[in-house]
């Protein structure tokens, strides 16, 4: 027994005599209560490190907003007939592209060839009273007796004037041509000319139908001045100016994005949607915009030039926020930086932070490696 106890103790002996094998150390160095890190020249290049000095640059508030593609009253217009009438012909359909003065519409009816009958037995009947109304001013002159018959010849021609003028007025309106008729070009027809070059946007009748003067024939668009018409809340209105920039995408086209500017701004609020309407022009009027479009739209507010870096250069650790500065040809140190506005990818830093990292190289892609390895959670590592 006692030799048994003898031969365990110098086994225990043995075992603790043996040394312990030793961690290899990594392929960089880092302490983990240290801000900085050392790679090799060949991690440098596996991690595909780059750096830039901070820049100033432009960078802006955002406020989001919908609204619609619109065109200005002006480039709208409804046709409707100025006599009614039967539709006898349509020379065009919707998407039609027409030019200003080109020929629309036909119609027919009986009274047009009264109306021009009318005019035409006023037009000669004022003639000859117009000569009469001349004739009798020469002889009324000096007699009393003549000077009675040329107040009656005067009334008579004031009365035709008057007549001929309302019938010319009507036959105008109508579409009709008084200044060139003559009885052999009296017509049974109307012709409904386009008010401005651009395309039919709607058609409303038939060949055969009836309409009278209350009814819409056709619509028309001139996409000429095609603009947003934006709507955002009166606490955001106040932010926005002139010339500010507007970035926004049209609804069927999301993959693409378009820019305007900021045109003129509503005095009022609609109080149906508590809301104030925006007018922006776009930068480049393309044909595949069509009035009606929803947008979703962007206006940048508050621009000034702030020293900004990449997202990707940041570092989230623990709710603080760090960059790393290139410190050596292979060295870098972990910085902590107050942020700001965030746009387009670019991050503020603060005045702050920018005169502590001011003219130094600050990593732009590979942060996060930096980070990993300073952490020591890469492969290689033990721990």
């Amino acid at each position: 027994m006692k030799n048994l106890l003898t031969l365990i103790l110098a086994l225990v002996f043995i075992g603790c005599a043996k040394e312990a094998p030793d961690h290899h150390e990594n392929d960089h160095d880092h302490d983990e209560n240290t801000k900085n890190v050392i790679f090799t020249s060949e991690q440098l290049e596996m991690a595909e490190i780059k750096t830039a000095k901070i820049q100033e640059q432009e960078i802006s508030d955002e406020i989001n907003c919908i609204g619609i593609i619109d065109l200005p009253p002006q480039n709208k217009a409804t046709i409707h007939p100025q006599i009614q009438g039967f539709i006898k012909e349509i020379r065009v359909l919707i998407g039609t592209k027409v030019k200003k003065g080109e020929l629309l519409v036909v119609l027919e009816h009986p009274d047009y060839i009264k109306l021009q009958e009318a005019y035409l037995e006023v037009l000669y009947q004022f003639k000859f009273a117009e000569k009469e109304f001349s004739r009798q001013k020469t002889l009324s002159e000096g007699n009393a007796t003549a000077k009675k018959q040329f107040e009656k010849t005067e009334s008579e021609y004031g009365l035709l004037k008057a007549k001929k003028a309302s019938l010319e007025a009507q036959m105008k309106m109508a579409g009709l041509d008084f200044k060139n008729l003559t009885p052999e070009k009296i017509t049974n027809q109307v012709n409904i000319y386009a008010p401005f070059s651009g395309s039919i946007s709607n058609v409303f009748v038939q060949t055969g139908q009836h309409v009278t003067i209350e009814e819409r024939i056709l619509d028309m668009i001139n996409k000429e001045h095609i603009h947003l018409e934006l709507q955002v809340f009166p606490r955001d209105a106040v932010k926005i100016a002139l010339g500010q920039e507007i970035k926004f995408e049209v609804q069927g086209l999301p993959e693409r994005k378009f820019a305007g500017e900021v045109f003129l701004i509503g005095e009022t609020v609609d109080q149906h949607n508590n809301a104030i309407n925006i007018h922006g022009h776009i930068e480049e009027e393309l044909d595949l915009f069509k009035p009606g479009m929803y947008v979703s739209a962007t206006i940048k507010v508050n621009a000034q030039k702030l020293p900004v870096v990449p997202e990707n250069a940041l570092i989230n650790d623990e709710g603080q926020y760090f960059v790393f500065a290139k410190t050596g040809d292979s060295e870098f140190e972990k910085m902590p930086v107050e942020i700001g506005l965030v746009n387009g990818g670019f991050v503020e830093i603060s005045s702050g932070s920018f005169q502590m990292i001011k003219g130094m190289e600050i990593v732009t892609e590979g942060a996060n490696y930096i980070k990993a390895q300073m952490h020591g959670i890469s492969g290689g590592h033990d721990h």
